[in-house]
């Protein structure tokens, strides 16, 4: 009976196609990191290839990595040592060496690393050369990113650390960890060590990345003693992986390729900040969903299928209010706008205490998990119930048919103003946390 719940409480896990923490990460990063008065002042630094970074520090970076392997299969217990075959070895080639490290470091082989600049809605980048999203993603289907500007960098063009950090805060959602398990369909991922996938829906090409972007830390010794697998997770391993290579890149004299690795990592914090990324299921008890999930192992499917709508339906709403509302405030100008002016609140940043390994699982996703009723709730209160809580309704803004804000700014003004404490809230410890993140990576670069 045990094995028979367990299995059925990994579909609890929601796994439409396209499911993120925050649509455009950019769009909280550079009002979070503008208002840090020694970043904005920051040099600009040249932009440099991959494989130019990796060529130069081959031998120093084989025994880096070395290193940080052993270190996080004694830090992370869901961290499996990687394999030999594709441990980083000297004498690569510029044509090879770049599919080997991303290798080492066990992310999707076909991720694209050209350099390009994420702008803000409304802002201009100078002398931008537009690139089409397929050049930044890996995905097919890329109209999710229709309206998002991308510029293209030359090899030696001179950037802003902010500018350079916040486009790279958004790529981890272009297929950085797309297809890392046995069972999802690709070559590499049977062979990266991680096994099978440990919740999501492996058989869907978004939701490979799941257990890289949800991290369950806080659920109740009942849950984890009936579904352990939930804590076989990555998003801190990743934050810090980045950091890590983030600080090696500075101490290299590579800066265009630290503050890109730090805006890499700043992804999977940020993403933790994001109450459904880090809780099962707010506002559900353990007994409910025990038996919600005892009758889909029985073959009575009725009661899971709903509340996997509800839970995707009301993760998907906050995730399009944030989005849409930050592009028009920013496109717009409204600088003094609650919700900007929220990622700049640096008031709380040192209410935290100072990062270091444990802080993206003690700090950011306990205060994420302690604020996920609360927002369930405010969800459930404020948004009208056709979009979150008819579970016979499956609401999908990706597919061009529905927007909930465009609704909401038309018809029902008032549930916007309902929500803003919680999204406020929400933004304040994004913005603390990204700021909290980024001073851990340049600190040992001032030195």
């Amino acid at each position: 009976m045990k094995q028979l719940v367990a299995l059925s409480l990994a579909l609890i896990i929601p796994y439409q196609t396209f499911l993120y923490a925050w649509g455009e990460h950019s769009l909280g990063t550079y009002p979070a990191l503008r208002i840090d008065e020694e970043l904005s002042k920051a040099k600009k630094v040249k932009v440099e290839s991959l494989e130019s970074f990796l060529l130069s520090e081959e031998d120093s970076l084989i025994s880096f990595l070395d290193e940080k392997d052993k270190l996080y299969s004694a830090q992370f217990p869901s961290y499996p040592l990687l394999p030999t075959e594709l441990k980083l070895m000297k004498g690569n080639s510029k044509a090879e060496i770049k599919k080997k490290f991303l290798m080492a470091i066990r992310i999707n082989p076909n991720f694209k690393t050209l350099s390009y600049i994420q702008t803000l809605p409304g802002e201009n980048f100078p002398n931008c050369r537009k690139l089409k999203a397929e050049k930044v993603t890996i995905f097919k289907d890329n109209s999710f990113w229709d309206e998002v500007n991308f510029c293209e960098l030359n090899l030696g063009q001179s950037v802003h650390p902010i500018d350079i950090i916040a486009t790279a805060s958004d790529e981890p959602d272009y297929g950085i960890d797309i297809g890392l398990f046995e069972d999802n369909e690709s070559d590499y991922g049977k062979i990266y060590g991680f096994g099978q996938q440990s919740y999501g829906n492996p058989a869907l090409e978004f939701s490979s990345q799941t257990p890289f972007h949800i991290g369950y830390y806080y659920e109740n010794f009942i849950m984890f003693g009936l579904a352990g697998y939930l804590k076989k997770n990555y998003p801190h391993f990743r934050a810090q992986q980045f950091l890590d290579l983030a600080k090696f890149a500075f101490s290299k004299g590579h800066d265009y390729w630290g503050y890109r690795f730090l805006g890499w990592g700043l992804h999977y914090v940020q993403d933790l900040t994001q109450p459904y990324h880090s809780t099962v299921s707010p506002n559900a008890s353990t007994a409910s969903l025990m038996w919600v999930n005892l009758k889909s192992g029985l073959g009575f499917e009725t009661s899971m299928k709903q509340t996997i709508t509800l839970l995707s339906n009301r993760h998907l709403v906050i995730e399009d209010i944030q989005r849409h509302s930050l592009t028009f405030l920013t496109k717009k100008k409204e600088i003094t706008h609650p919700y900007l002016l929220a990622f700049q609140n640096t008031k709380i940043d040192s209410t935290y205490p100072k990062f270091d390994a444990s802080y993206v699982v003690s700090v950011v996703a306990k205060e994420s998990n302690s604020k996920a009723k609360i927002l369930d709730k405010a969800i459930v209160e404020a948004v009208p119930e056709k979009f979150v809580d008819d579970p016979t309704h499956s609401y999908d803004s990706h597919n061009g048919n529905e927007n909930v804000y465009d609704y909401l700014i038309r018809e029902d003004p008032k549930s916007l103003e309902l929500l803003s404490p919680s999204l406020i809230d929400l933004f304040q410890s994004f913005g603390s946390h990204s700021r909290n993140f980024v001073k851990a990576g340049i600190e040992p670069k001032k030195k």
